[in-house]
């Protein structure tokens, strides 16, 4: 078994400079079904979606080809405490502390430069759904087999279950 530790894969304080950059917190990692990108969610209240071609390949990581970052996503006003790919690899679901669980779905149009920064999302994902009804922080989720439907849990002690028959 071999281990790899991109130094690259980090959420990262945007107050700070390049050259001051500091390491924020990642409290979840999950790799895609068919295992071409890991999401992070992190302190910095993002989801960050990576490529791991450049993980498993170094001239890959050498060339920048695919780019290290696809997208990064910044909808939730709190830290990222889990995230979730649904089976089918179309949605990924995201937990916060902001009591919110957001769906996101591939949006091929929605590619460019993430606003306030100067990264720029190599994929485009939108928010589909979002969830209110916890009323503490969101710490887990799964997904039902067939993607029918999202349990969350949270520090309010609630499971939540939302069903999705019409997410197709």
């Amino acid at each position: 078994m071999k281990f790899t530790k991109p130094a690259w894969v980090m959420h990262k304080d945007s107050s700070k400079t390049d050259h001051d950059t500091k390491r924020l917190s990642i409290f979840s990692v999950h790799v895609h079904p068919d295992g071409s990108r890991i999401a992070t969610g992190g302190l910095d209240a993002k989801i960050r979606i990576w490529s791991t071609k450049p993980i498993l390949n170094h001239a890959s990581e050498m060339s920048n080809r695919p780019p290290k970052s696809l997208c990064t996503l910044s909808m939730h006003t709190g830290p990222v405490l889990t995230i979730r790919w649904a089976h089918s690899g179309r949605w990924l679901a995201s937990g916060s502390d902001d009591e919110i669980v957001m769906i996101w779905d591939l949006d091929p149009s929605g590619r460019g430069k993430v606003f306030g920064s100067n990264e720029v999302n190599v994929e485009g994902w939108k928010p589909m759904k979002r969830l209110p009804g916890h009323e503490s922080d969101v710490t887990d989720l799964a997904w039902a087999p067939e993607d029918r439907y999202l349990a969350s849990v949270g520090l309010d002690s609630v499971v939540l279950l939302s069903v999705y028959f019409t997410l197709q």
